[in-house]
């Protein structure tokens, strides 16, 4: 919605808030004045009414030019101080002073002092009361507004932090495939050229699943089973994985490249041999999480952590206000379980 259609409709707001406000106002204003009338029923409800409009349009123009002056909750104290410092004088010149003149106009002489009073008690109580609406009113749009600002401004870093999470991912992920490609080129050039292939098929979703919170489960497995191929050029009988997965899960949703990085830091962490194959399984199961389980082997010499993988999907897993990620290292097995998410989750 423009600036230009909230200013109409808190205009026609405004509009119908007088329309209303004012009668019912002026006839309360008109039953608790009674005590000091010397007038009729009919001529002290007109008088109320009046009173009312009078007070009310000048409290009004107060209202919004302190406003202009002093805007936001910060500057509310303020505001409410020279409303009432402003509000308060105006009201009794205003209405003891049309009570005398009124008696001398009607009666020919100034009327009782307890009439005058009354009245200009009345009188202040309406413009209290015409003061809090306004000044409540205002209070609550502001609050919510702030409110609505600090959720976008919110809203608005996590997405920068997402961002910047699937921007990392991009060149670690090029990294060690060209560290991978290297060492091929060097055993065999004709797997190597074979790699590359593969590679940039692989790197094409890399590529479309960065722009993504999530894909489907069915589209990161079948991107992993590319990477696996990858990797099994590399490594041959060495490395052992087994994908079992059922339909139910295959439309839930995961975060791009979740699986790849669990790999990698499986592959990183773990000795990888002919006397040691890694074996490694991804499963779902009827709870809707998927599961990265490998044999635990870590390497004597294990390489410099540099913590990106595991807490990358952390990180994003929060960010997107899922379930949290679990690691489980057992009976000589290290598992991360994963919470596959519902599509509305993206």
């Amino acid at each position: 919605m423009t600036t230009q259609e909230n200013t109409k409709q808190e205009s026609i707001k405004d509009l119908r808030e007088r329309i209303i406000g004012i009668p019912l106002v002026g006839v309360l204003g008109m039953l608790m004045s009674r005590g000091g009338s010397m007038v009729s029923y009919l001529e002290s409800l007109l008088l109320s009414l009046f009173f009312t409009f009078s007070l009310w349009h000048l409290m009004r123009y107060l209202v919004i030019r302190l406003r202009t002056k002093f805007p936001g909750l910060s500057n509310t104290r303020k505001r409410i101080l020279y409303q009432l410092g402003i509000g308060i004088p105006v009201t009794i010149l205003f209405m003891s002073g049309f009570c005398v003149n009124y008696g001398l106009f009607k009666y020919g002489s100034q009327l009782p002092m307890k009439p005058i009073i009354i009245n200009t008690i009345v009188g202040l109580v309406i413009t209290l009361f015409i003061s809090t609406i306004y000044e409540c009113a205002y209070f609550f749009k502001q609050w919510k507004q702030s409110l609505l600002e600090a959720q976008e401004l919110k809203r608005q870093n996590i997405i920068s932090q997402f961002e910047t999470l699937k921007s990392q991912v991009n060149p670690h992920f090029l990294f060690n495939s060209l560290n991978t490609l290297t060492v091929l080129i060097e055993e065999n050039q004709t797997q190597a050229v074979h790699f590359v292939q593969q590679l940039s098929q692989v790197y094409r979703y890399v590529l479309q699943a960065r722009e993504k919170n999530t894909v489907a489960l069915a589209e990161e497995l079948d991107f992993i089973r590319a990477y696996l191929y990858l990797l099994q050029i590399r490594f041959g009988d060495h490395l052992k994985t087994e994908i079992e997965t059922d339909a139910q899960t295959a439309q839930l949703h995961i975060p791009p490249l979740a699986l790849q990085l669990l790999v990698e830091n499986a592959i990183k962490h773990n000795v990888i041999s002919a006397a040691q194959p890694l074996r490694l399984s991804i499963s779902t199961n009827s709870s809707g999480e998927l599961t990265v389980k490998n044999v635990l082997q870590k390497k004597n010499t294990p390489e410099t952590p540099g913590g990106f993988g595991l807490s990358s999907i952390m990180q994003r897993y929060h960010l997107l206000g899922a379930k949290p990620v679990r690691i489980m290292q057992e009976e000589g097995f290290f598992s991360v379980v994963l919470p596959l998410l519902q599509p509305e989750q993206r």
